[in-house]
């Protein structure tokens, strides 16, 4: 959520010559419309049943750099089923350092609050309890990455680095 995993994912895919799939992307391609629609027309739990068909699919295709959204753990036989198949990285940022990278933009759904009086202080609450509920998931991660002092290359250089110790 907001801690730069679309634009690390390639660097990262890069490297390891390896395709990189967006989850969320690949939604909006297999529904014909956006995040947003999907959650404001069909739910939440519509979203999370083609994100869940996707992401299997993905596992079982060739290696590959995926970019899951930030609720996609939140079920646990998934998790179990990426844990299992992969390397899963937790890129950890702080409420106060992923605003500024996401209060511009309204396709998250989760995070969608009204314009006005405190706008920037009630979307940081909106973050603070959104990445408190699901902090617990996150950091059973097999790497987790600091991303707060990073420019978007040290940080895939650094997840590229904590990958290839696993691998020895």
């Amino acid at each position: 959520m907001g801690a730069g995993k679309s634009k690390v994912a390639p660097l990262i895919a890069r490297k390891f010559i390896v395709q990189v799939f967006d989850t969320d992307r690949l939604i909006e391609e297999a529904e014909g419309r956006s995040v947003r629609d999907i959650f404001d027309q069909d739910g939440e739990a519509r979203f999370r049943t083609v994100e869940k068909s996707i992401i299997r699919e993905l596992l079982h295709g060739h290696p590959a750099v995926i970019s899951l959204g930030g609720g996609a753990l939140l079920d646990p036989e998934l998790r179990r089923e990426v844990y299992a198949a992969g390397v899963v990285v937790y890129i950890k940022s702080t409420p106060e350092n992923i605003l500024p990278r996401i209060s511009h933009n309204r396709k998250r759904p989760l995070l969608d609050i009204p314009e006005g009086p405190d706008f920037e202080q009630r979307l940081l609450q909106k973050i603070t309890t959104l990445l408190g509920s699901r902090r617990e998931i996150y950091e059973q991660a097999h790497i987790i990455v600091d991303r707060d002092a990073m420019d978007s290359e040290s940080l895939a250089r650094e997840i590229i680095t904590q990958c290839q110790k696993i691998w020895k």
